[in-house]
């Protein structure tokens, strides 16, 4: 796994053992390397009964993905990633962002702010959310966002389709 992801041994460890959070770049890799979607490494738990899969998700269930020692951490709240539709929510604590480069991946995406504010810049356009307000755009146009507030911002974000791989823009 090393050799085909170009991460050392001992990051790639940590990140099993859940002593690192990985960037985006290593998640692209490991994904690509497992031939898997960045949502399907989320961590979860223990299956939820075969009756609710692919159908109902309960919270206890939720993979989840801690960014930047937990400034940033998404739950995938959709049941499944074996349709069109990603869904989760985003939880973004103060000051917190999705770095100063913009990023592009294929698909659509759209969200709304459930709490708090979110500043967004797509392409050269910055829009400041707040709580209520809502937003959707290609993910194909470059974007980045980032929590200006001194509270916590959660959002409900869907992806189409559910490959979520960012490439660094430029």
């Amino acid at each position: 796994m090393a050799d085909t992801t170009g991460l050392s041994i001992a990051h790639i460890s940590q990140i099993e053992r859940g002593r690192s959070n990985p960037s985006i770049k290593a998640l692209r890799a490991l994904s690509e390397a497992l031939d898997v979607t960045i949502g399907w490494l989320f961590f979860h738990g223990e299956a939820p009964p075969p009756q609710e899969q692919g159908v109902v998700l309960r919270e206890c269930f939720r993979r989840r993905l801690v960014f930047q020692e937990g400034m940033i951490v998404k739950e995938l709240i959709s049941p499944d990633l074996a349709h069109e539709l990603e869904m989760l929510v985003v939880t973004f604590q103060p000051g917190s962002s999705s770095g100063d480069g913009a990023y592009t991946h294929a698909g659509h995406e759209g969200g709304l702010i459930l709490e708090g504010m979110l500043d967004i810049w797509i392409d050269e356009q910055h829009f400041r959310l707040n709580a209520g307000d809502s937003f959707g755009f290609p993910s194909t146009r470059t974007h980045r966002f980032a929590n200006p507030g001194d509270r916590i911002a959660k959002v409900l974000w869907v992806i189409t389709p559910p490959n979520y791989l960012p490439h660094p823009a430029g």
